[in-house]
């Protein structure tokens, strides 16, 4: 009776252990990777917080030849961008408040709050400084009725291309073609979660780094231009997109046609040795923190780039796209849609009333 109790007992602690170990198994770095955006096609809600930061700096030479690079330069120098909101893709609705973050000479912050509908879109009025806006018209939304609209415009406006879940699953499926192309030994790699640097917010099963340096560049751009520009290609130019994209069929069969002529192993070779002499990846890589239901909760893209040209100099681009989700797929926390609201042409008419 004690040999059946404790063989049991053992039978049952193994199956326990296997369990465990099922439960706690981790998928390779570019398999969690790609079934992570099959994961986020499904996603039909959530909370999101992206930002972005910019910083392009030029030489002086390139600024004293082309006067009017300077301005554009201060604004695209420590640029900071952050878009914040919550969506939710049935009945569809997007909230977004969109943040710019001017710096350099004139440092400017604007605020844009959005919402959009499967056939409207609210923007709410910004308090700018610098413009003369109508104290009686900032704060109020200025809503847009694409259906109206498409009635008194010549040019109709592409209703698909607001579509936020289908944009969401062109997204994915483009880049699950860009990783699904890539070696894995030779550009994925496994982070320890502890390292990450991510938010404390996140909370990741596994982390993966996709990454391309200096000396996997070469064998990058093979594997781009021979397996996923084409597919790419097809998939922009697909009946599920074409609409939404609106893309010419004869533009892309030109571009398909261009990329195989194009795309010889001495053309590419030469095109390749071109770059190399004027490019340097000081960091490129892509960070994905898949929780465990396999969402890519987070994702962070890293670029530092210096670009030489013999007669300008450097050119030193530098961002970073931060991009976090949560509350997936529950109940999404949605206000009202605004109700203190104004026709474009309403709009305009108080613009012309105050002499813009």
């Amino acid at each position: 009776m004690n040999k059946k109790i404790w063989t049991s007992v053992l039978a049952l602690l193994l199956t326990f252990t296997v369990v465990l170990a099922g439960c706690g198994k981790k998928e390779s770095p570019k398999t969690a990777l790609e079934e992570s955006y099959t994961a986020a096609s499904t996603m039909n809600s959530a909370d999101f917080n992206m930002n972005m930061t910019l910083n392009l700096d030029f030489p002086e030479s390139a600024l004293k030849a082309d006067p009017s690079l300077e301005m554009g330069a201060n604004l695209l120098k420590n640029l900071d961008v952050t878009a914040k909101g919550v969506y939710q893709a049935d009945p569809m609705q997007l909230e977004m408040t969109l943040e710019a973050n001017l710096k350099g000479d004139m440092p400017m912050k604007i605020s844009l709050p959005m919402v959009m509908t499967k056939d409207k879109m609210y923007v709410k009025v910004p308090n700018i400084p610098l413009l003369p806006i109508p104290k009686d018209a900032v704060g109020k939304y200025i809503v847009v009725d694409v259906n109206e609209l498409n009635q008194t415009t010549e040019g109709k406006v592409n209703v698909n291309a607001i579509d936020v879940k289908k944009q969401q699953e062109f997204g994915q499926e483009a880049m699950k073609i860009f990783t699904t192309n890539f070696d894995e030994k030779t550009y994925f790699v496994e982070v320890d979660k502890k390292n990450a640097g991510l938010p404390e917010s996140v909370d990741a099963k596994q982390v993966v780094k996709f990454q391309i340096t200096n000396e996997n560049l070469e064998p990058a751009i093979k594997t781009i231009v021979e397996k996923v520009a084409p597919q790419l290609l097809d998939l922009v130019s697909s009946d599920k997109y074409k609409d939404m994209l609106q893309v010419d069929p004869a533009e892309i069969e030109k571009a398909k046609k261009e990329l195989a002529a194009g795309s010889s192993k001495e053309d590419t070779q030469k095109a390749i040795d071109e770059l190399k002499k004027v490019l340097k990846i000081n960091e490129f890589n892509i960070l994905t923190a898949i929780n465990k239901d396999k969402f890519p909760a987070y994702q962070e893209i890293n670029a530092n780039l210096d670009i030489t040209e013999a007669k300008q100099g450097t050119i030193k681009v530098g961002t970073k796209i931060k991009t976090e989700y949560s509350n997936i797929n529950k109940k999404a926390n949605l206000q009202p849609l605004p109700t203190d609201t104004m026709t474009i042409e309403q709009f305009s008419q108080k613009m012309q009333a105050s002499g813009m």
